[in-house]
């Protein structure tokens, strides 16, 4: 699995693993907005409509907008892939819009179109106290075992304690 994989790309013991797998449906929306509207607003709108409309919470529905086209794009991001397969058939059904519509007199949905595929997006953590392969040879070696077919991104996060010895200040 990946989680064994990335331990012996970094040198670790698989405790020193964790992952965590979300699942996003994504697709635009065409919405008008009135003039006097805020982008803030307008994006808070349609979030609330669609978690609404969907039987989901707002925090997984994500919203980026141009108010001059009126194109909303938008995510929707789950931790179980049957979840997210029925938001995607639910977003794909002809009265969706009229869902939207009944949940919002400010914003005007004229359409909405859905990614098919639902991505998969992965994190992996490693507790680098114990790593014992430099970490850029342990990401080009994930690399070269996921192949081309995946993307995959590293960034690097050191975690500290607190000072403990006098005189200094917690933050």
């Amino acid at each position: 699995d990946l989680e064994s994989l990335v331990a012996q790309a970094y040198g670790v013991e698989l405790s020193d693993v964790t992952s965590l797998i979300e699942y996003v449906a994504t697709g635009t929306l065409l919405v008008t907005i009135p003039d006097n509207f805020s982008n803030q607003g307008a994006i808070d709108e349609i979030t609330s409509a669609l978690a609404t409309s969907l039987g989901v919470a707002e925090d997984l529905i994500t919203i980026s907008l141009d108010l001059e086209s009126g194109e909303a794009l938008y995510s929707v991001t789950t931790t179980n892939y049957e979840d997210t397969a029925a938001i995607l058939d639910a977003l794909e059904t002809d009265d969706i819009i009229n869902s939207l519509m009944e949940t919002t007199d400010v914003v005007d949905i004229a359409s909405i179109t859905t990614s098919e595929d639902i991505i998969a997006q992965v994190n992996v953590i490693v507790n680098g106290d114990d790593v014992t392969i430099p970490l850029q040879q342990g990401e080009n070696f994930v690399n070269a075992l996921l192949g081309d077919e995946f993307d995959s991104h590293m960034e690097i996060n050191y975690v500290t304690s607190s000072p403990s010895s006098t005189p200094s200040l917690t933050p």
